[in-house]
């Protein structure tokens, strides 16, 4: 009975020594771990990103390994579309490792019975998509939107654990809707693609509807390489002389269908200050502006962007 006694107690003390040695969790291993914004820089305290991304499990988000553009937005995706006014969207640039990528957004309000636009009236759906250059700058893109916001760190945290998570709509997704259920806030990321949807008032049930429509377009194109994605960029060439008050350039878009490498914005600076800058030609501004650098950013549709500068064009 001793030595069957002593057997016994040899044997617990091996089980706990070896449970001991086992390896922690994936999550109890990255648990702590920084939570860095890598590719996309923001003016957020690094303390509070890790706190939000931590509580998030940001490191241990999914990222897909293929690439896609923006999905075309008409009229047709939206959720009762005859009821909306026309779509307004403005488009600029985000950049990532320095590098300019698209980003646009459209507003679209509700309709009278008798057929005219509700500027604040009864309901508005907005809706923004970022591109960029893969899954994990999208992801940080997605994280510092979440993040910036006036509310204390432990209220962010709060109400982004709380927070929805529609099954099946991109790598990862949020749903936050006010306690009156009169607005709704959509926050995913498809592989390369940030997505920001908001609906308010009677559009407020719009919101994911329209998140899994673009979900669903974003997964019917075929996935590109790396390379395969920087080869549909814009480029733009300028001109060497200023001539009457003007710079030229030139834009070329590598052949798409359906309009997709229309341009939607071009931005361009002179000495760091915004000019006009359209249908061919950067208006220099006053005199002495001249002789900045110049710098011209173009997006197309498909929110790729591509840009061109040069130091202080000689005038003509």
């Amino acid at each position: 009975m001793n030595a069957c006694h002593r057997s016994i107690r040899l044997l617990a003390f091996t089980l706990g020594a070896v449970l001991l040695a086992v390896p922690a969790t994936a999550a109890e291993q990255r648990q702590g771990e920084p939570v860095q914004l890598e590719l996309y820089t923001t003016d957020l305290a690094p303390e509070r990103v890790q706190a939000v991304g931590e509580a998030l499990g940001f490191n241990d988000w999914p990222r897909s390994a293929g690439l896609f553009v923006a999905p075309p937005i008409a009229s047709t995706l939206l959720p009762g579309a005859e009821a909306l006014g026309r779509a307004v969207r403005a488009c600029t640039a985000v950049r990532f490792a320095g590098e300019p990528w698209g980003h646009c957004e459209w507003s679209w309000s509700s309709r009278t019975e008798a057929g005219e636009v509700e500027e604040g009236g009864r309901g508005r759906l907005q809706l923004a998509i970022t591109l960029a250059p893969d899954a994990r700058a999208a992801q940080e893109y997605l994280l510092a939107g979440l993040t910036d916001n006036m509310m204390p760190t432990e209220g962010v945290v709060g109400t982004l654990r709380s927070a929805k998570r529609p099954e099946g709509l991109g790598d990862i997704s949020f749903e936050i809707e006010s306690r009156s259920g009169g607005d709704t806030r959509l926050y995913f990321t498809r592989a390369n693609l940030a997505v920001r949807i908001r609906g308010d008032g009677a559009l407020s049930g719009a919101a994911l509807e329209l998140a899994r429509r673009i979900d669903a377009r974003v997964l019917d194109q075929r996935p590109l390489s790396p390379e395969q994605l920087l080869e549909r960029r814009p480029t733009i060439e300028l001109g060497g002389q200023v001539e009457d008050g003007a710079l030229a350039y030139e834009v070329r878009v590598p052949g798409r269908g359906a309009g997709q490498g229309q341009v939607v914005a071009v931005r361009a600076w002179v000495g760091g200050r915004a000019v006009p800058a359209q249908e061919g030609r950067v208006e220099m501004g006053g005199e002495g502006a001249e002789a900045g650098p110049v710098e011209v950013v173009v997006v197309t549709a498909e929110l790729l962007a591509g840009e061109a500068r040069r130091e202080g064009p000689g005038g003509g």
